[in-house]
């Protein structure tokens, strides 16, 4: 169901309990080795994705972002402009050092980061600011994340294997969404990063920018 990224890919609480735990307990560690075959076949790993798989994933990326229209100013404005400026320095030196060496984070407003980072998705197609956001705005809007999850895993709770999701089923999800409180442009942010398996004209006519005009 979901491409980049896919819906399991949040860490929980529970999973990273679980690893400490592993560390307290060594021994518990230790008898888990005494049978070789079944940790040979835990761990076995899935194939990683192929050079077509990657590239695949690549333009979907690029096709949700410049499929948000309007809504690509509503991501912006929805994360912290010090926590993008933070990880640019890293992922994209370019960008930090033509716009931001030399600021004090704390002195660069959300507009000015939406007139910086519109052109390089827009014009540029800049992967690395697309994924930094699309992990950025998930963090920050975890509740309607986890509330779409869990409506798409009444369908299969293996949400990464959904194909489709018809009209009318999706039109129920938005409903509820909705009623719980969350705004037309979080959902549509939220279908458009994380590939829910709505069909694009349901995303037009309902969730696009543009829907709220002409309906």
């Amino acid at each position: 169901m979901m491409d980049v990224p896919p819906f399991g890919s949040h860490e929980t609480e529970e999973s990273l309990d679980a690893d400490e735990s592993s560390l307290d307990n060594p021994e518990e560690n230790e008898s888990s080795n005494d049978n070789p075959e079944e940790n040979e076949a835990s761990n076995e790993v899935e194939d990683d994705p192929s050079e077509e798989e990657m590239e695949e994933e690549r333009e979907l990326l690029k096709s949700a972002f410049h499929d948000l229209g309007d809504d690509l100013n509503v991501l912006i404005r929805g994360i912290k402009p010090h926590i993008l400026i933070r990880d640019m320095k890293m992922i994209d030196p370019g960008i930090f050092n033509r716009f931001f060496r030399g600021f004090r984070p704390d002195k660069i407003g959300r507009g000015r980061m939406v007139r910086i980072l519109t052109p390089e998705i827009r014009e540029k197609d800049n992967l690395k600011v697309m994924q930094l956001l699309t992990l950025h705005w998930n963090n920050a809007n975890d509740p309607v994340f986890k509330a779409m999850r869990k409506l798409v895993a009444t369908i299969n709770p293996e949400v990464e294997e959904i194909e489709k999701i018809e009209d009318e089923q999706a039109s129920n999800f938005v409903s509820q969404l909705k009623e719980t409180g969350f705004k037309r442009d979080k959902i549509h942010i939220c279908v458009q990063l994380n590939g829910v398996r709505f069909s694009k004209e349901f995303i037009a006519s309902h969730l696009s920018p543009n829907s709220e005009t002409s309906s």
